[in-house]
């Protein structure tokens, strides 16, 4: 009676010790997915972007993002820039390239007009990195490169011209993108960017 006693207190321990074992493992790969999902760049533009690419008269467009805080582009933002900018090699010369880039803040508010000092230098060194990403992996390209700032609203003088940086912001702002007075953030563009393609046929 003793001897079975004793073995099913080993069996009973094993099973809870495995249990735990298993609890603490599945909230290690939650906990790692979730991770994981943050810091995986969006694969397929959003409609804001592809409404900026229609009106841009591109179809060649892609939009990724960046780790919190980070200007480093990820493998997988570097291979979404490679493939957009091959196709759009293949259809003729690239004429620009637009690029257009968030900070971690969502695009200010025409009341704030613009974000801090430092959320400004990191939407800048984000365009920057992108820019000289491109020119690394297709360094015959002649076209401009145009780096849009989505971390302060267009001056006064941009606004007066009509200029193509505040022609960008105001058609997304028309689609729905929240700023930073935003009580929803849904569809919110913080930490993440736009890049445009645009080609001039070759003729046949």
């Amino acid at each position: 009676m003793k001897t079975k006693l004793i073995f099913f207190l080993i069996v009973f321990v094993s099973l809870t010790s495995c249990a735990s074992h298993k609890t603490k493992k599945n909230a290690e790969v939650g906990s790692n997915q979730q991770s994981a999902k943050e810091s995986t760049p969006t694969s397929t533009p959003s409609m804001e972007a592809k409404q900026l690419a229609n009106e841009q008269e591109t179809s060649y467009v892609t939009e990724f993002s960046f780790r919190k805080g980070s200007e480093e582009l990820s493998p997988t933002s570097k291979k979404q820039l490679e493939e957009v900018s091959k196709k759009a090699l293949v259809r003729g010369k690239i004429e620009m390239i637009k690029v257009i880039t968030w900070a971690d803040q969502e695009y200010p508010s025409a009341i704030k007009n613009k974000l801090s000092a430092s959320q400004q230098s990191l939407a800048k060194k984000r365009n920057d990195r992108i820019k000289n990403y491109l020119k690394k992996i297709h360094p015959d390209v002649s076209g401009d490169i145009e780096l849009i700032s989505m971390a302060q609203r267009p001056s006064f003088m941009k606004n007066l011209l009509s200029s193509d940086d505040a022609r960008i912001k105001r058609s997304l702002e028309s689609a729905g993108i929240p700023d930073s007075e935003s009580t929803s953030k849904k569809g919110g563009k913080a930490s993440k960017s736009i890049v445009l393609i645009l080609v001039k046929a070759e003729k046949k």
